[in-house]
C-alpha cells in the first residue's frame, strides 16, 4: 500500500475556479482502486478544507485521511476521529497578535477550531475571505476569545509581502524553539506549534496507517509544503511551483495545476 499526501491550492485545485478536475478526479480514484490512500494536506483549517472540496466538486473516500492546520491535526476523512493533534499556546498567540499590530500587519486566530477570531475588517480580511467563507467574530481583544489553545495563527499582507520576511525572522528570534513559521502562499505567514508542519504530519500519518516512508508521495507548489515533499519517499513539485520547492523535490510535474499536472504521476505509480 502507498500513500499519496497533496496540498489543495495551486497544486489539486485549480488556480481561479478551485476545482479539481475530471481527469485527475479518475486518477485519484484509480490510484485508490489499486489499493492506495489518497490524503489532503494543507494549511486551512479542518472546516474551510472540508467546504473547499464541496465546492471542488470532489469527495475523498471514507478511508482517506485529513491533514489540516499545516500538520497540526491529523483526522479520518469518514469519521472525523482526531488521530492527533498539535495546538499552540494562546499566551504565544497573544505575542504573535501584539507584534503583528505592532508591525502594522493583520493578523487572525481560530476559535472553536473553525470561527474566525479577527481584530476587524479590513483589505487583508477580505481578500482572504474571497476563498474562505468560515464564520467570523471581531474583536478589538481577538486573543480574549479564543477558547481554547488554538491549531494556528494567521498573518496576512497582500499590499507588501516582503513585510512578512522581516516579520517571520523577528518572531523566530523573540520565541525561539516555541513557533514553526512558514508562507503557505506570497501574502500568508502561518504560526504553528514548533512540532508541527506539514512533513512532521505526514510521518505521523504513515506511521498510523502503517505504511512505509519509502511507499509515501508528496505533491505542493509553495514554502509551506516544502517539508512534506522532503519526509515522502517522492517529493513532487508542481510546475507551476516557487522554485525553492522545485530545488527541494526529487520531481517536478510535466504539467501545471490548471493542466491535471497530478493525473499522469497517479497514474505511474
Amino acid at each position: 500500500m502507498k500513500a499519496f499526501f497533496t496540498d489543495l491550492d495551486d497544486t489539486l485545485f485549480t488556480t481561479e475556479t478551485k476545482l479539481v478536475t475530471p481527469k485527475t478526479a479518475e486518477a485519484i480514484r484509480a490510484f485508490e482502486a489499486r489499493g492506495n490512500i489518497f490524503a489532503a494536506n494543507s494549511g486551512r483549517t479542518l472546516l474551510s478544507m472540508q467546504q473547499a472540496l464541496e465546492q471542488a466538486g470532489f469527495r475523498f473516500s471514507e478511508k482517506s485521511i485529513i491533514i489540516s492546520y499545516n500538520g497540526s491535526q491529523i483526522s479520518e476523512y469518514g469519521s472525523g476521529k482526531v488521530l492527533a493533534s498539535l495546538r499552540l499556546k494562546r499566551s504565544i498567540c497573544r505575542v504573535i497578535f501584539e507584534e503583528a499590530a505592532k508591525a502594522g500587519l493583520y493578523c487572525q486566530s481560530y476559535q472553536s477550531d473553525d470561527t474566525i477570531v479577527s481584530p476587524g475588517d479590513c483589505e487583508a480580511f477580505r481578500g482572504y475571505r474571497k476563498y474562505n467563507r468560515l464564520p467570523v467574530v471581531f474583536s478589538n481583544y481577538p486573543v480574549s476569545l479564543l477558547d481554547c489553545d488554538p491549531y494556528k495563527v494567521l498573518v496576512i499582507e497582500g499590499e507588501h509581502p516582503e513585510k512578512l520576511d522581516a516579520f517571520k525572522e523577528h518572531m523566530l528570534k523573540l520565541l525561539p524553539g516555541e513557533i514553526s513559521t512558514f508562507r503557505s502562499s506570497a501574502y500568508l505567514l502561518e504560526f504553528v506549534h514548533h512540532d508541527s508542519g506539514k512533513g512532521n504530519a505526514l510521518k505521523r500519518a504513515a506511521q498510523i496507517l502503517g505504511i512505509k516512508p519509502e511507499d509515501t508521495y508528496a505533491a505542493g507548489d509553495a514554502e509551506n509544503d516544502i517539508s512534506m515533499l522532503q519526509a515522502a519517499g517522492c517529493g513532487i513539485a508542481m510546475l507551476n511551483a516557487e522554485e525553492s520547492v522545485k530545488k527541494a523535490a526529487d520531481i517536478v510535474t510535466t504539467y501545471d495545476n490548471d493542466h491535471d499536472g497530478l493525473a499522469d504521476i497517479l497514474n505511474s505509480i
